[in-house]
């Protein structure tokens, strides 16, 4: 009983890592408000619980705020193009599927179409949003690159695409249904540290050395 309340002890490592996912979602959801500002949060957010899980940097804010300053342009310039992206595509659906028949422009048949497409696009848009922020924080690559091998990770590890798609999705219903304060204000960090626990699974397919060295920065 003493070692599971000692320092080292479960007691404390696990009481840490919650109280280290509520101050994450703290910082996300407050400096995101802004919305622009959500693709930097994103990138710090993925940033400190990879390094929280290789148990790297004890200074846990510190941290967050220095990535979030270092990777603000990069990150706001991939998150914008996103997010207008998702926006338009939204907005395609909506209009489609509530265009009456009294000023229907589209016939049936191209909207059979075009909705499917929409979601495809929409669906392709979410994919590379869940990867392309995790490898930007710790992996130093241009703009078209970064969007290129977030791509490229999405396709090729489908099946962790979709459990992250439906923690994601799942999280955001459950929210939703719940309208539970306490639980909307952990799951941003719940959703960081599981989605990286993955997310470094499969770097490290690809850069075996990383958080060996710091070769992967």
């Amino acid at each position: 009983m003493g070692e599971f309340f000692s320092y080292d002890g479960p007691f404390f490592k696990y009481g840490n890592l919650l109280a280290d996912m509520v101050i994450l979602s703290f910082l996300w959801i407050i400096l995101s408000l802004p919305i622009i500002t959500i693709g930097a949060t994103t990138t710090a957010g993925y940033y400190v619980t990879t390094r929280r899980l290789a148990e790297k940097d004890s200074y846990f804010i510190r941290e967050f705020f220095k990535a979030f300053k270092r990777e603000f342009i990069k990150s706001t310039v991939i998150w914008l193009p996103l997010l207008i992206a998702g926006v338009l595509v939204v907005a395609n659906i909506f209009f489609l599927n509530n265009d009456g028949e009294e000023t229907q422009i589209f016939s049936s048949t191209v909207t059979n179409i075009m909705v499917p497409l929409q979601f495809f696009i929409l669906f392709e848009v979410i994919m590379i949003s869940l990867y392309v922020f995790p490898i930007g924080s710790r992996f130093d690559m241009k703009g078209f690159t970064l969007l290129k091998t977030a791509f490229f990770m999405a396709h090729r590890h489908i099946l962790i695409t979709l459990v992250l798609l439906v923690l994601l999705v799942g999280g955001f219903f459950l929210i939703l249904w719940l309208y539970n304060f306490l639980f909307a204000l952990l799951f941003p960090g719940v959703f960081f540290m599981v989605s990286s626990m993955l997310h470094i699974r499969i770097f490290k397919k690809y850069r075996p050395e990383m958080d060996k060295t710091d070769a992967g920065e």
